[in-house]
């Protein structure tokens, strides 16, 4: 008797202690030095983290801790971080490589040797950011990407395959060119769904410009709907739009 009540004590304590240490969790990390984020945690911590913000100097040397040792991984706050360059074979790619700063890499997010992608649904990318490389965030389960206004080139297939992005926020009033980058967006982004945001005045260079111009829906940042009647029955109210609304207290 008192060994199984010894028995049913272990199981309890294990399976208590088992989820606890299954719990996902959100973690901050401030580095000083770039790549140097797979030292701040110990190799079974990385498998709890969800939620990851970064801020100080990171290479290619922390995308790849973050695509490779990460696997609950599935938001990204980069917006304090600033990219500098990198060379070297503990990139992101195989071999001796150089990655230059200001840049998220090739295959940040996905690993060509294996073939998989990140569980990504939200990346926050840096102000400071100038490019994104081919294959980026190739088959990503992103939802939603907004990409600074200071980027200037995007690479070949670096949001192909993700299917599940629904809103892309364009911030440059003048469309990156991407005439010399082939399906940026194309197997697997749904160009009738996912809606294009730009920036106000620009949504007419962005339908003439190269892949842009293939997204259904470009609409202008913070566009609303006037309104030009409103009907009140019975404390609900029906609004028509197109024209003004005004109302006066008595």
């Amino acid at each position: 008797m008192k060994t199984k009540f010894l028995l049913i004590i272990s199981l309890a304590f294990c399976l208590l202690f088992g989820n606890v240490a299954k719990a996902l969790v959100s973690q901050t990390v401030n580095l000083k030095t770039a790549g140097t984020l797979n030292s701040y945690l110990t190799a079974k911590y990385f498998s709890i983290v969800d939620s990851l913000t970064i801020t100080g100097n990171i290479d290619a040397r922390d995308f790849i801790t973050m695509r490779d040792s990460m696997p609950n991984l599935v938001s990204i706050d980069l917006s304090g971080t600033i990219i500098v360059a990198y060379s070297g074979n503990l990139g992101t790619i195989s071999g001796n490589n150089n990655y230059p700063s200001n840049e998220i890499p090739y295959c940040a997010f996905l690993d060509t040797m294996k073939w998989h992608s990140k569980i990504i649904t939200n990346i926050i990318l840096p102000s400071t950011l100038n490019s994104i490389a081919m294959d980026a965030f190739g088959s990503c389960a992103l939802i939603s990407i907004s990409i600074p206004s200071s980027v200037t080139f995007i690479g070949n297939y670096a949001f192909s395959g993700c299917q599940n992005l629904t809103s892309i926020y364009g911030n440059n009033s003048k469309p990156i060119d991407l005439s010399s980058s082939s399906d940026v967006f194309d197997f697997g982004v749904n160009m009738k769904t996912c809606t294009l945001y730009v920036p106000i005045g620009s949504v007419s260079a962005y339908k003439a410009a190269n892949q842009w111009q293939d997204f259904t829906n470009i609409v202008e940042m913070g566009q609303t709907t006037p309104v030009s009647s409103i009907t009140i029955s019975g404390g609900s109210a029906i609004t028509k739009a197109g024209g003004t609304l005004e109302l006066t207290a008595t």
